[in-house]
């Protein structure tokens, strides 16, 4: 009787053994596995830097560096033509000379110490500037607005416009671009610098690598 009654328990744990086995062999078996999709891991392309072949213009008279691209040129004025060495400096798309009125960065660099001015402040020499253009009588400039506080290259500066249609101004004597012109000031071991640039987000942008260069 007690085999009897055996029997029957060991038959449904084999029964019980083969379902668990079915399923386990099933989940196992790749054909009947969901494969999780795999997620997409977004990369961000390696942006070059526009410019990164740009020229350099090392200029030892302010003691600065810039960068220009190819489609400008550095060219020195005054008494000293070399661009490097020279302390007035355009950077014009003027490459061949057939267009005169291309917009232009022109950097002036005084030695301060060399000139009446060595012992005035940078926001009275501003102001001096400023007020002989304004009072200047070539019909040819306009001032736009007021002087303002800036910083340029780690430095305090002071910045206004002036509307230019050639022959710029009593003090800033020089040919500008036709049109609007943004004067920024300021001053780094003793030099002073008077920048003119036309307003052109291609030039705001070749002003934006001005460095200053150490002492040689």
């Amino acid at each position: 009787m007690k085999q009897k009654g055996i029997a029957p328990t060991i038959i449904l744990v084999f029964i019980a053994l083969a379902i668990v086995g079915y399923f386990g062999y099933k989940n196992y078996w790749p054909g009947q596995q969901t494969i999780p999709t795999p997620t997409a891991v977004a990369t961000t392309p390696a942006t070059s830097d526009p410019m990164a072949n740009w020229k350099i213009l090392n200029n030892s008279a302010g003691n600065f560096s810039l960068k220009y691209p190819d489609t400008y040129k550095a060219i020195g004025s005054g008494m000293d033509v070399d661009e490097t060495t020279a302390n007035e400096v355009y950077i014009t798309q003027n490459l061949d000379g057939s267009n005169s009125n291309l917009p232009v960065i022109h950097i002036d660099a005084i030695d301060k110490k060399g000139t009446v001015y060595k012992d005035v402040s940078l926001k009275d020499l501003v102001q001096a500037d400023f007020d002989a253009n304004k009072a200047n009588k070539n019909t040819l400039i306009e001032m736009i607005g007021g002087i303002k506080s800036t910083s340029f290259a780690g430095e305090p500066a002071y910045t206004f416009e002036m509307n230019s249609k050639g022959f710029s101004g009593e003090w800033h004597g020089f040919m500008d671009y036709t049109g609007i012109n943004e004067v920024l000031e300021f001053e780094h071991e003793g030099i002073h610098f008077i920048i003119v640039y036309a307003k052109n987000p291609e030039l705001v942008q070749i002003l934006s690598t001005f460095r200053f260069l150490e002492k040689q």
